[in-house]
């Protein structure tokens, strides 16, 4: 076990901090708190009483979608490993606002909270054109094909919309029970999954990225799709909230609403033009967010933390 090994090797290792990731971090903090070690925390997701709490959600609102989703057993089970590990932590890292407020819902412990947002690949420099009269609205889903990713939610949502709209969708199958729903769909082309430059390829094609997602850190294929020049469709819940401005570099809606997806699509069908300076205004975002300001603020935020003890 990784997390053992790495506990064995620190009383050797001339370190005087450790960083660690949620299950991987237990027994390196407990040894590393033997040693007098200061111990860092990396949080990627909601915490996990947060994240059972939406699983359960997706889970009764779309019974047919439920093994696509994580079990709520499962998550209780590796509940109290995470929990000793997050009151071991001096300081916890984690990428959005939406993290940061899922740890109200964790029992006490003292470390302060950094948020320090991913970053995004490098843009990409392309012509972007807007749907012409007649052609159907481009949407790309990009992720695990489940309803953790609201995958369900969008297909409800883009039903009514027949041919004005043409979704790709791009992923893996999280489950068996929903391939009927996705591939004979005349709307819905589910490309499988791609390597990563293919991905990004393939962005650089579509009008907007749709990922209405019930819980996430900081969706990275959001980030991704920015820096391609594509505007992003999400939830509140996708760790964006706070991150970009409503109108310009996409559009947040409530989760598990296949209404408001439908209504912000409509607006767009209504006004297309206005895609382009949605698609310039997110590859901007993107370029004041890249990887090189994430490793900037991450190491600013470790200085300033470490240097106080």
């Amino acid at each position: 076990m990784f997390d053992q090994a790495v506990a064995r090797d620190l009383e050797e290792s001339g370190a005087t901090a450790v960083y660690g990731y949620f299950d991987t971090s237990l027994f390196t903090f407990r040894e590393a708190k033997r040693l007098g070690l200061r111990t860092i925390y990396e949080l990627p997701t909601p915490y996990w009483r947060a994240t059972k709490r939406f699983v359960t959600a997706a889970r009764q609102s779309r019974p047919e979608w439920a093994d696509t989703l994580p079990s709520p057993e499962e998550l209780s089970e590796s509940g109290p490993r995470r929990d000793e590990e997050l009151r071991l932590a001096d300081l916890v890292v984690v990428p959005s606002d939406f993290v940061k407020d899922s740890l109200d819902e964790a029992p006490p412990f003292l470390a302060p909270v950094e948020v320090v947002p991913y970053g995004c690949p490098h843009v990409v420099k392309h012509d972007h054109h807007v749907p012409c009269e007649g052609m159907p609205l481009r949407l790309l889903f990009a992720g695990t094909v489940s309803q953790s990713k609201g995958l369900a939610d969008l297909l409800e949502a883009i039903d009514p919309l027949g041919g004005q709209i043409e979704l790709s969708v791009a992923g893996d199958f999280a489950g068996v029970g929903q391939v009927a729903q996705i591939i004979g769909k005349p709307q819905v082309r589910f490309l499988g999954r791609l390597p990563h430059a293919s991905l990004l390829e393939v962005m650089r094609r579509q009008d907007v990225c749709v990922l209405p997602t019930w819980y996430e850190g900081l969706s990275l294929v959001l980030l991704e799709a920015m820096s391609q020049g594509l505007p992003v469709l999400t939830t509140v819940n996708s760790g964006l909230a706070g991150l970009i401005e409503e109108g310009r570099q996409g559009w947040l809606v409530p989760v598990g609403s296949p209404l408001a997806i439908r209504e912000r699509l409509e607006k767009i069908l209504f006004e297309p033009s206005s895609l382009l300076s949605n698609s310039a205004e997110a590859a901007e975002w993107a370029r004041r967010h890249s990887w090189g300001i994430y490793r900037q603020r991450l190491q600013q935020a470790l200085n300033a933390r470490l240097s106080m003890t």
